[in-house]
C-alpha cells in the first residue's frame, strides 16, 4: 500500500532561520498525519519481519485518527520498516 505524499522542493533556508542558510535536499512528506490504521498495517509487517522492538508500540482512537504515544525512535524504526515494506531502502539509523 502506498500512501499519499507531497514533494517538497529543496533549496536554502533563510539566513534568519534558527539553522541559518542551510541547504535542504528535495524530499517527500506525508500529506497527513500517520493514522492508527496505517501505523498498525506497517507495524504488523515490521514485527513479522524482525522489528520485534515495535511489538505493541503506539495507540490510536480509531483507524482514521492519528497514531499517538510513540517516541521519535519508534517513528524512525516504523519509517524504516515502511520503506522496506514498499521495496525501498531504509535511510534512518537509530
Amino acid at each position: 500500500v502506498r500512501w499519499h505524499f507531497a514533494l517538497v522542493t529543496g533549496g536554502t533556508l533563510p539566513v534568519t532561520s534558527l539553522l541559518g542558510a542551510v541547504p535542504v535536499d528535495t524530499f517527500y512528506i506525508g500529506k497527513t498525519e500517520v493514522t492508527w490504521g496505517e501505523w498498525k498495517t506497517v507495524r504488523a509487517w515490521a514485527v513479522a519481519n524482525g522489528y520485534t522492538n515495535l511489538v505493541n508500540v503506539g495507540e490510536g482512537s480509531g483507524d482514521d485518527h492519528p497514531v499517538h504515544s510513540v517516541s521519535w525512535y519508534d517513528v524512525v524504526k516504523w519509517c524504516n520498516a515502511k520503506s522496506e515494506m514498499e521495496g525501498l531502502t531504509p535511510v534512518y539509523q537509530v
